[in-house]
C-alpha cells in the first residue's frame, strides 16, 4: 500500500503505454481499493475470532442437530449438510454489505461499477443458491466417506475432491457462469 500511494508517476517500462492520467486513475483506485480490502480483513480476523472464542461453531451444530430432529433426519451427514448450509447462508449474509460498499461505492466512485441495485440482488441470491446446492451434496458425500470407510478415508476423500474439483472446473463455463453473465462467442 505505501509503495502505491508513494508511486505518483508511471514506471519507466509503462510510459509508452499508459499516460500519466490512466496511471493516476488506476492508482486511486488501487488506493481505494486496498483501504477497503484492510478494512474488509480487519472485520474478517474480529469475526473468526468471535466464532472461536463464543465456540459458536458447536452451538451452530448444535442448531442444526435441533432443526434435522424437528424434520426427523437424524444422522451426521445431514446435520453436517445442515451446518454447512447454515453457514453458507450466514457467511453470505455477512458479506452482503461489504460487496454492496465494494461495487456501488469503491468501484462506483472510479467507474467500474456496471451494476444496477436489482441486478447486484440477483447476482446475490444466485451465489447463494450455487453454493448451496454445489457445497451441501459434496459435505454429505465427504462425511459419509469418513465414516464409512475410515481406514482408507484420506485417499478416498483426496480422490473424491479432486475428481469434484475436475467436474465442477469442466461445469463451470457452460453451466455456473450463464447463471450470472451473458457471454458472448468470440468471432
Amino acid at each position: 500500500y505505501k509503495k502505491q500511494e508513494a508511486t505518483v508517476e508511471p514506471p519507466s517500462e509503462l510510459r509508452e503505454i499508459l499516460d500519466a492520467k490512466e496511471f493516476a486513475k488506476a492508482r486511486l483506485y488501487k488506493l481505494d481499493l486496498a483501504k477497503f480490502s484492510f478494512c474488509h480483513d480487519i472485520v474478517d480476523h474480529i469475526q473468526t475470532a468471535l466464532i472461536l472464542l463464543l465456540d459458536l461453531i458447536s452451538a451452530l451444530w448444535n442448531l442444526a442437530g435441533i432443526i434435522c430432529v424437528k424434520i426427523g433426519i437424524i444422522g451426521e451427514v445431514y446435520q453436517s449438510m445442515w451446518v454447512v448450509g447454515l453457514a453458507i447462508i450466514i457467511s453470505s449474509l455477512l458479506d452482503v454489505p461489504w460487496a454492496y460498499v465494494r461495487a456501488f461505492v469503491v468501484e462506483e466512485k472510479h467507474g467500474f461499477n456496471k451494476q444496477t441495485v436489482p441486478f447486484f440482488i440477483r447476482d446475490t441470491i444466485m451465489k447463494l443458491l450455487v453454493s448451496l446446492v454445489t457445497a451441501t451434496p459434496i459435505i454429505a458425500v465427504l462425511v459419509w466417506i469418513v465414516k464409512w470407510n475410515s481406514e482408507h478415508s484420506v485417499l478416498v476423500t483426496g480422490t473424491f475432491l479432486s475428481v469434484t474439483g475436475f467436474f465442477l472446473m469442466t461445469i463451470y463455463p457452460e453451466v455456473i457462469a450463464p447463471l450470472f453473465d451473458k457471454y458472448t462467442l468470440l468471432p
